[in-house]
């Protein structure tokens, strides 16, 4: 998925993180949260598997980086269950 600054988005996807709290807010957990994208790194950096090239500042003050695996955009007029495949 393309993501562009500024948009809001929720965590849906956990893998390779390190836990579920306040840092990564996963949607379906007690510290679900929406965040907004304050950067997007375009170039990859040499010899990263991993590229975690999107930073969001989460709603509830925290922030961290993720890649676009990791997140879905949010519209505020979604019902939660319309975020998800079921």
């Amino acid at each position: 998925m393309i993501f562009n600054v500024n948009d809001r988005v929720i965590l849906t996807n956990t893998e390779r993180l390190w836990g579920i709290d306040e840092y990564n807010p996963l949607w379906e957990s007690k510290y679900k949260t929406v965040g907004t994208i304050t950067e997007i790194r375009q170039h990859k950096r040499e010899g990263i598997d991993n590229w975690w090239n999107i930073k969001v500042e989460w709603d509830n003050g925290a922030s961290n980086r993720y890649n676009d695996s990791h997140l879905k955009l949010y519209s505020s007029n979604q019902l939660p269950e319309e975020l998800f495949e079921l």
